[in-house]
């Protein structure tokens, strides 16, 4: 079962683009992530089968929305939250990897070093 955090917390991210208008409505997400292009499974997941899903408003400060645990191996985490928060990141206790949320609600991550 996932448990849900509201913080605020930075992170250092240049390259973001601008968030979309927010309506202040809730909206689902769908987040998946890959391990070195290859699909999240047992086998690719064995380094780290737990992760922590967040959302931001902001890619440097602001309000985060964490979920954690969620299982590697599954691949995909849905949710849903206001849409003011644009921005998903899959983290593991060594690295994170984040995404703008697309106009369909999507993100998509890879994080290359799991397997360090």
């Amino acid at each position: 079962m996932a448990v849900a955090l509201l913080l605020g917390e930075s992170c250092v991210d240049n390259a973001s683009p601008p968030p979309p208008p927010s309506t202040g409505q809730l909206h689902i997400v769908h987040v998946s992530w890959t391990n070195r292009q290859q699909p999240a499974n047992a086998a690719t997941c064995y380094a780290h089968p737990i992760l922590t899903v967040r959302f931001r408003v902001d890619p440097i400060s602001g309000e985060i929305l964490s979920y954690a645990p969620v299982p590697c191996d599954e691949g995909l985490f849905t949710a849903e939250i206001p849409d003011r928060f644009w921005i998903a990141e899959v983290a593991t206790i060594e690295t994170s990897v984040g995404a703008p949320i697309d106009a369909t609600g999507h993100a998509t991550a890879d994080l290359m070093d799991w397997q360090r």
